[in-house]
């Protein structure tokens, strides 16, 4: 208690680098799984009445470039 934390839906490493080492199958599955991990995280808070200050804000993924861009419009889809 008494401490701040965030939960996000990308990484250290850029889905862009997730593909080139991993491939695009395993960058959305790491997408999906972030996005699942939040629902879950939310799910439990409602069903044990946890008062903890959850909050949902706003967020920005942009890439480098065009090209980049694409791949995440594909991937967070």
């Amino acid at each position: 208690g008494g401490t701040t934390a965030h939960i996000n839906n990308f990484f250290d490493s850029s889905y862009d680098e997730i593909i080139k080492n991993f491939g695009e199958e395993s960058a959305i599955l790491l997408a999906n799984a972030a996005k699942e991990t939040i629902r879950y995280i939310k799910q439990n808070i409602v069903h044990y009445h946890i008062s903890c200050d959850f909050n949902e804000c706003s967020y920005y993924l942009f890439g480098a470039d065009e090209k980049q861009s694409k791949k995440l419009d594909d991937i967070l889809e």
